[in-house]
């Protein structure tokens, strides 16, 4: 059956539309693992308006993927830094938001699928930050205190930081793509992997 039409939204309640259209994408991508299948008709069906409606907060399909990709870059952010808040030592920190990254894409395998494989990357203008970019200089900043602390020895903190990323990304790729692989505890595993990339013995 088709979804019942949606009552018209009242004045100045054009944002909550926007945010219901952004809701029910993401929750077909997640269902799908992708954005190909993705169209405006079947998100308006989803949210209960008539495809023009769609037109009103998305110039085309990719504006509207591209405000699912920039909601997950900030879920997945907002929960790294709620994980690292609860520690003061910056190499903690970074294990921290490891773990966080893991559990979050193993906990939205479609929306992971689609933030690093889907057909619509994330854009953005000269001069403006990519959507996770921050992420990743948070990491290389509590690396860089690691360094002055004395916790880790000194090197490159932006180079470690993408190798702390490439370890914890290939963790949620992997155990994805090859689910009957006996894997060990991926929390475990990025601990261990973050400890030796930063060069932090293993007691410590």
């Amino acid at each position: 059956m088709p979804p019942a039409a949606r009552e018209r939204n009242r004045r100045g309640e054009g944002e909550r539309l926007r945010e219901d259209i952004i809701e029910a994408a993401t929750a077909l991508m997640e269902r799908a693992g992708c954005d190909e299948g993705l169209t405006l008709r079947g998100t308006a069906r989803a949210v209960g308006v008539s495809p023009q409606a769609m037109y009103l907060h998305f110039d085309d399909l990719t504006t509207l993927v591209l405000a699912v990709l920039g909601r997950c870059h900030a879920l997945m952010s907002s929960v790294m830094e709620a994980a690292a808040a609860e520690w003061d030592d910056p190499v903690e920190r970074v294990l921290a938001r490891g773990r966080a990254y893991i559990t979050w894409g193993m906990a939205n395998p479609g929306l992971y699928q689609v933030m690093y494989e889907g057909r619509v990357q994330a854009v953005h203008e000269p001069g403006e930050v990519p959507p996770g970019r921050k992420v990743l200089w948070a990491v290389r900043d509590d690396v860089t205190a690691a360094m002055a602390s004395g916790r880790i020895p000194e090197g490159d903190a932006g180079l470690i930081a993408v190798q702390l990323w490439a370890l914890v990304h290939g963790l949620v790729s992997l155990r994805a793509n090859k689910p009957h692989f006996p894997w060990p505890d991926p929390l475990a595993l990025a601990d261990a992997g973050g400890r030796r990339i930063m060069g932090v013995g293993a007691g410590s």
